[in-house]
């Protein structure tokens, strides 16, 4: 049990981590975009390019997360595998 524990909360440090970055990049956009007043007058795929550029790195962060994530869990899943066969070959 203490051991699920401490893997459950290794796992939950990257995500405050991507929410933490993901908040402040958003304050940091709504800060530009109350600052500039040139967002108004894009045209259509100049904010299409825009809006590319401030979806990027939360693309990237997330997925990078993703895969932290994931190679985790499936490390886990390994070690019980492993426990397990152990079990059973007793």
């Amino acid at each position: 049990m203490r051991r699920f524990r401490k893997v459950l909360v290794w796992l939950l440090t990257p995500l405050k981590l991507a929410f933490a970055l993901t908040l402040h990049w958003l304050a940091w956009l709504l800060y530009y975009a109350d600052v500039s007043s040139k967002l108004s007058g894009l045209t259509a795929n100049e904010m299409g390019g825009f809006l590319a550029g401030i979806a990027a790195p939360f693309a990237f962060l997330w997925l990078v997360i993703a895969v932290f994530l994931q190679r985790q869990q499936l490390s886990v899943r390994g070690e019980e595998l492993r426990t397990s066969t152990e079990a059973l070959k007793l």
